[in-house]
This record gives structure tokens, C-alpha cells and sequence, in this order.
């Protein structure tokens, strides 16, 4: 009986730190949040105007655009190069990057991801739509933007604007939409 109670003892030690081993092994896979932190406000999306367009295709799916000659700070590095992609996101300091509708879980090289949506996006054709993936620079900020865009199963009823802009010396983000 002895012998009995003393496996049980030793089955409950053993499945007990398994657990604690299990809990704490899963704290390394949080992203970085202590360089970041979060605040809400309202703001308006206003259309950027003379910037550079990357793609007006009527199509627009699955693509990606390298944009270089940029400058802001990114967890203590200076990033001049980026990704954009179709799908609502921007990849940073790479001059490639596999599209993917979901971003954040593609494994890559790239110092960051930054994705407003992230999501499987496609061209509006609801009436009047004129989709515009565009990027601006104007000194103390950089704003790209997607006008006219849409879930991948809604592109005919829905038409989607945002935009990520970047504070040229702080490296500050604001996701509009």
C-alpha cells in the first residue's frame, strides 16, 4: 500500500510540474510590448494628394511594392525601406517580403510588422470605388495609404479606406480609418 501511495505522490509531483514548466515556457512567445504602448483617439481620414501611387489596378490582390528612401526610428534602429503590401500591412527594413493575408504569423526577416488590418484584401468594385494603394512623405511624416479597398468575399458591397502614418522623428504610429 505504501508503495502505491508513493507513486501516486510521485505522479502528482510529476504532472504538477509539467504544468508549471508548460505556463512558463509560453511566456517567451509574447510579442514586444514592453517598447510599445497603446492609446486611442478620434481621428479623420483625409486623402493624401501628390504622393506616389503604387498600384491603381482594378484588381489589386496579392501584390507587394518596395518603397525605399525613408527615414524613422524602429526599436532603436533607423528603418529606410519597406514593404507594402495589398493586404494592410507594411513590412519593415526588407526590400522583400511573401505576401500573406496574415502578416503578423508569416515568418520573415523583416525588423517589424506593422498591419492596419491585415487581412485578405481586394480592389472595391462597388460603384465609384477607384482603388489607390499610395505612399506620401512630407518631412515629418510618412503616410501610406489604401483607398478603395475590400474584404476578399465582400468587394462588391464594401469599400474600405485607411491609413498608417509614421512620425518621421519619434517613429510614432497611427493606424486612421
Amino acid at each position: 500500500m505504501k508503495f502505491f501511495n508513493k507513486l501516486i505522490l510521485d505522479s502528482q509531483k510529476l504532472i504538477a510540474t509539467f504544468t508549471l514548466v508548460l505556463i512558463f515556457s509560453g511566456m517567451g512567445w509574447s510579442q514586444v510590448s514592453s517598447n510599445f504602448s497603446f492609446s486611442q483617439s478620434v481621428g479623420t481620414y483625409t486623402p493624401i494628394t501628390g504622393g506616389t501611387v503604387l498600384s491603381a489596378a482594378a484588381n489589386q490582390d496579392v501584390a507587394t511594392y518596395n518603397v525605399t528612401g525613408l527615414s524613422f526610428p524602429f526599436l532603436g534602429s533607423t528603418i529606410s525601406q519597406v514593404v507594402v503590401g495589398t493586404d494592410g500591412y507594411i513590412a519593415l527594413g526588407v526590400s522583400t517580403f511573401s505576401n500573406s493575408i496574415i502578416p503578423l504569423t508569416t515568418v520573415n526577416a523583416a525588423s517589424g510588422i506593422i498591419a492596419a488590418l491585415g487581412m485578405n484584401l481586394v480592389s472595391s468594385t462597388v460603384s465609384g470605388a477607384s482603388p489607390n494603394l499610395s505612399w506620401v512623405n512630407n518631412g515629418s511624416e510618412t503616410v501610406f495609404q489604401w483607398q478603395d479597398f475590400a474584404r476578399s468575399t465582400f468587394a462588391s458591397s464594401e469599400r474600405v479606406n485607411f491609413q498608417l502614418r509614421i512620425k518621421t522623428k519619434s517613429g510614432s504610429i497611427t493606424d486612421i480609418e
